[in-house]
């Protein structure tokens, strides 16, 4: 199954193709990997799963409602974190800078 679900995603070029899971409407945020490896694409597919979010190859985080995103590297690959209106951006960009040692940036 999870096989299955990692070949529909990828297909046989994984590097040009990014993945991204939307939750803004529940939790005003949409994970986006640009270039996924074999194992950020089965956790994110997994991830999204669990927070009933929508995954999406290529990406689709929308941009309506962006207030900011987090770029970081993930333990499994580099991930972006996009924030939207109704997240507390200065929390989030402390956290993302102090906590995640990432990158915060207000463009989408």
């Amino acid at each position: 199954m999870i096989v299955a679900a990692s070949t529909l995603a990828c297909g046989p070029s994984k590097s040009n193709s990014s993945i991204s899971c939307d939750v803004v409407s529940a939790q005003n945020i949409c994970y986006d990997i640009a270039a996924p490896t074999a194992d950020q694409t089965s956790n994110l597919q997994v991830k999204c799963s669990s927070v009933s979010g929508t995954f999406a190859t290529p990406a689709a985080c929308p941009p309506s409602g962006f207030v900011g995103k987090c770029t970081f590297a993930a333990p499994d690959g580099t991930e972006t974190d996009r924030f939207y209106t109704g997240t507390d951006v200065t929390y989030q960009a402390d956290f993302c800078q102090s906590v995640d040692l990432g990158v915060w940036s207000t463009t989408f």
